[in-house]
């Protein structure tokens, strides 16, 4: 039985407003072109925008899918495709786009742009899977097959699902927390535990994937059954990064490099061993490649500055200026000691009260845990 989808009322709705004020701008920039003695940029301008909304007048009159026992068709503004299921390998849907992949012939792909745009969108989909299947339903089940059957995992298919189930809320519970120490950006009087928590949390989702026996990765698909734990590692990766530059005042940042890079390093390699995926694409790569590099310049600056535990030198400095940047208090001051260099400095609330412009103030010098040497101004 054949049936057809066109795009649902709602939208057509939704869109017709939208093409209505794209018809009305036109006609306000061809009158102003007339009251302008013939404006050419507003003519063009208004013709334009009558082009804008015709082509999307015409798109919305003209698409639709129609799907019959024997094969699929897709008609759009710029023309229509038929395939039929012999010639199809399967489908896929994702974000704003559902693919339809093809066996033989010229054409690899047939992409189908806003699905969800359609009427009846998940009727047309279950009527789609009748035809040929759904390629990341049948990933699924295969990869559940052999999590399953992996005698590694358990005697029993029951014990293997339990750890599997176990493994996914280790996994939710540590993404929560990830998500949660965000909030972290917002205690800034409390820096140093902030930066502590941070530092070490990530260091959590690399044992969840070391000790997860290959249930636990670092990316996953959305048609994987296998959970991921990026989402906990790139939160406090980037809250790491941002306060521990607020809060450590790094002398020369080039002495930061050697360590960035190794521990960024250490941490791809780890990760790419023990929680890649053959199925996460180029996307896994670029999100560790990210979080790698936040953690590690992040975790630089904690170890040789948070974990400090050297005698300061003491120098004093002239306040050259203070402000607030969306209600966070700085202070700049003049160059110190051998430091030629003025610099602008996070305060607490209170000591910039009592602080003024001209005013003395101690800065203190450390030599570094990792040897780069860092200063602060005692609150």
């Amino acid at each position: 039985m054949e049936k057809e989808y066109k795009i649902s009322v709602l939208y057509k709705i939704v869109y017709g407003i939208f093409i209505t004020i794209i018809f009305g701008f036109a006609v306000f920039l061809t009158s102003e072109g007339l009251k302008k003695h013939h404006s050419t940029s507003n003519y063009i301008s208004g013709v334009l925008a009558f082009v804008i909304g015709a082509v999307w007048t015409l798109y919305l009159k003209m698409k639709r899918v129609i799907i019959a026992e024997d094969a699929v068709e897709v008609i759009s503004l710029f023309g229509s495709c038929k395939v039929y299921a012999d010639g199809i390998k399967g489908f896929r849907v994702m974000d704003k786009l559902l693919i339809i992949y093809l066996i033989n012939g010229e054409r690899k792909k047939l992409r189908i742009y806003g699905p969800q745009l359609m009427d009846k969108s998940e009727e047309m989909i279950a009527q789609l899977s009748n035809l040929c299947p759904d390629l990341d339903t049948v990933e699924y089940q295969q990869e559940m097959g052999l999590i399953l059957n992996d005698n590694a995992l358990g005697y029993s298919e029951n014990e293997r699902n339990e750890k599997l189930e176990s493994a996914k809320r280790k996994a939710l519970i540590f993404n929560i927390g990830g998500g949660v120490l965000f909030v972290g950006c917002f205690f800034r009087n409390y820096g140093f535990i902030v930066c502590l928590m941070t530092f070490f949390y990530p260091l959590i989702g690399i044992f969840l994937i070391i000790s997860g026996k290959g249930l636990i990765k670092f990316f996953t698909k959305n048609n994987s059954p296998l959970p991921s734990v990026y989402v906990g590692m790139y939160i406090p990766s980037m809250v790491l990064l941002i306060v521990t530059i607020i809060d450590y005042h790094i002398i020369n940042h080039s002495d930061v490099w050697v360590p960035f890079l190794l521990i960024s390093s250490v941490l791809i390699i780890v990760i790419s061993i023990k929680g890649i995926t053959k199925k996460g694409g180029a996307a896994q790569f670029v999100i560790l490649l990210v979080i790698a590099l936040f953690y590690g310049y992040g975790s630089t600056l904690m170890i040789n500055c948070g974990f400090d535990q050297s005698a300061p030198q003491i120098f004093d400095a002239t306040v050259v200026d203070k402000y607030k940047t969306k209600d966070v208090p700085y202070v700049k001051i003049s160059d110190w000691g051998s430091y030629k260099e003025s610099g602008e400095i996070k305060i607490l609330n209170s000591f910039y009260e009592q602080v003024q412009i001209g005013s003395t103030i101690k800065v203190n010098s450390k030599r570094g845990g990792l040897n780069i040497p860092w200063y602060y101004i005692p609150q």
